[in-house]
């Protein structure tokens, strides 16, 4: 059988009758390609989060993110970096000088794919020690 890595590797992953298993590098096996997320998303609102809007593009997988949302009564805006690996998707969120917590709400967002394709689920961390679930929705 052969396993592709998080990093794009190819490794060939054999067990012989003896239940002894053999691992080896594969050269020129390729990484399935990844999903792709570009495009609009959205949350739904909260007590505190209203009018949460995300927009990723992609290329193979190296994501860009930005987004927007409002908070005590401020719109709020961030842009970040990433990848997706699989349904892993992981970047970094940096806001613009809007955010009432300043560079501590700047931190990084963990999420996971949908199978469908449709619903990003995870948490987002800040440089405050602070976390949340977050739920993006792809508009259709």
């Amino acid at each position: 059988m052969i396993v592709h890595t998080k990093d794009g590797r190819a490794i060939r992953v054999a067990v012989d009758a003896s239940e002894v298993a053999s691992i080896e590098f594969v050269s020129g096996g390729e990484a399935p390609a990844a999903r792709n997320i570009s495009g609009a998303w959205y949350s739904d609102d909260t007590a505190e989060v209203t009018n949460n809007k995300f927009s990723y593009s992609q290329v193979g997988n190296r994501i860009t993110a930005q987004g927007s949302f409002s908070y005590q009564g401020r719109v709020c805006r961030w842009n970040g970096t990433g990848t997706i690996n699989g349904d892993e998707v992981e970047y970094s969120v940096n806001y613009h000088g809007t955010h009432p917590a300043g560079n501590a709400a700047d931190g990084k967002q963990v999420l996971t794919l949908s199978p469908d394709g449709m619903t990003l689920t995870g948490t987002w961390y800040n440089k405050g020690g602070q976390s949340g679930r977050i739920t993006p929705i792809k508009r259709r």
